[in-house]
């Protein structure tokens, strides 16, 4: 099924309740592909899926939607609505090297 993979992370709750009904209900297929992520069947350019979630999905601009598609045989993807964030959520799992003073410079000042 070609078209677009979404990822999806809604600020207010009712945007759920609104995006599932608005995956339902569009004449595009979907397909669940883990947690908040669908695969949608949608017949259009990005600018009209922007369009139809924004008349139909309420409070979405404060939401992020992350948009994967294929463009000339290779993936691409573009937030439709939101940003990356400023830190990645894995960063703090990151082992920092541990810095020793060198020995020998402590033993001969």
């Amino acid at each position: 099924m070609p078209g677009y993979w979404m990822t999806y992370e809604f600020s207010h709750p009712d945007s759920y309740e609104d995006f599932y009904r608005w995956v339902a209900t569009c004449p595009a297929k979907a397909m669940e592909c883990g947690m908040n992520v669908v695969l949608v069947d949608f017949d259009g350019s990005l600018e009209d899926l922007k369009e139809s979630l924004l008349e139909e999905v309420k409070n979405i601009e404060k939401s992020r939607i992350y948009v994967v598609r294929t463009k000339g045989g290779a993936p691409a993807g573009t937030f439709l609505f939101g940003s990356r964030k400023l830190k990645n959520p894995w960063d703090v799992y990151a082992v920092e090297p541990e810095v020793k003073e060198d020995d020998f410079d402590s033993l001969h000042p």
